[in-house]
């Protein structure tokens, strides 16, 4: 556990700052990618029959897939203020789901993936350096049950999903058991008195905090119910996917093809160098899908309905909770003192 770090690092980035990095060029030229992707995958089929069957997807089903996205965002939730909660005990719930809801609601925007730490350090929570720890992390658990599922269903037709997915699995607990060996030296080298200015000092200070959060995560607590957590979560937006699935083409896949579909998309928008996963997702979901017999006019329709779908809800989310606690973002207040430092230690 960090002793009182979390509120001992105030360089969290000004909203200026990450409105500037979300509009960068290179954001740009990706969400172009993304788009240039879509028209790739709209090539190969038929536009018209994919839209009709968007268009045409029964209402029927729209509650049940919002609600199990909505069960999605709960289980998502609660990783998030368990980790959380591991590093830094007591931090207030209200405000952890507040900064949550608002991360959640702008992930499809690139170069957001942090926003919900600059929201909870913004509501006088723990730090960004802490919180961008624990999101970090959550991509982490994200990837290593993705690739387990891989390794236990596999995808039909793809030989080489398995013995890629095995080597995958074994590099990523080489490098967690790396990082969880070497970053102490790192840290205390960090953590040294240096004559530097004081943004730099900042800085390094935010870095030092980083990893202090991601190696005290790296316990057995923290795996067990993280890893726990996201494989809930995840499978609960599979199951989404089915229904989806059920709507557009009935019986064309199983539940547990599914589950690999959906891994395999998760875990390909995680590991794309891209920061922008519209096409990717698409485009790995189609080829799972048709590699499970499906029409690639139905695979890419699904794709886009769970698009849809899974982007509106984290909106309505947010802003049942934002409208729930919005006396938490306006009774913040900037000049608030934040609890006194106690010891720091690696």
């Amino acid at each position: 556990m960090i002793a009182n770090a979390p509120w001992q690092y105030e360089g969290a980035p000004r909203l200026q700052n990450l409105l500037r990095a979300v509009f960068s060029p290179g954001n740009i030229i990706a969400f172009v990618f993304g788009l240039a992707l879509l028209l790739l995958l709209a090539s190969i089929t038929n536009i018209r029959r994919v839209l009709l069957l968007v268009v045409q997807f029964p209402e029927g089903l729209v509650p049940a897939v919002v609600a199990l996205f909505i069960l999605y965002e709960a289980v998502k939730f609660s990783q998030w203020y368990f980790l959380l909660s591991v590093l830094t005990p007591g931090v207030p719930w209200r405000k952890a789901l507040l900064a949550f809801a608002g991360g959640e609601a702008t992930r499809a925007v690139p170069g957001s993936a942090y926003f919900q730490a600059y929201l909870l350090d913004q509501l006088r929570g723990p730090g960004f350096a802490l919180s961008a720890a624990v999101t970090t992390a959550m991509m982490g658990f994200e990837i290593a049950v993705t690739l387990t599922l891989l390794m236990l269903l596999g995808i039909d037709q793809w030989g080489w999903v398995k013995p890629v997915i095995f080597g995958s699995m074994v590099l990523f607990a080489v490098l967690a058991l790396a990082f969880r060996r070497t970053s102490l030296p790192l840290i205390a080298r960090i953590a040294l008195p240096n004559p530097v200015g004081r943004y730099r000092r900042e800085l390094l200070d935010g870095i030092r905090v980083f990893m202090i959060g991601l190696r005290d995560l790296l316990t057995l607590k923290a795996l067990v119910g993280g890893f726990g957590l996201a494989l809930c979560y995840l499978v609960v937006a599979a199951l989404a996917l089915q229904l989806i699935s059920l709507g557009i083409a009935p019986g064309s896949v199983k539940v547990l093809e599914t589950v690999s579909v959906y891994a395999f998309a998760v875990l390909a928008s995680l590991l794309s160098p891209v920061p922008f996963d519209i096409g990717i997702t698409e485009g790995s979901g189609l080829a799972a899908f048709v590699a499970y017999g499906m029409r690639r006019d139905e695979a890419l329709a699904t794709m886009i309905t769970l698009r849809v779908l899974s982007s509106l809800t984290p909106l309505v989310f947010a802003v049942i909770v934002a409208l729930s606690l919005w006396r938490e973002w306006r009774g913040r207040a900037p000049n608030q003192e934040k609890p006194q430092k106690g010891p720091d230690k690696p």
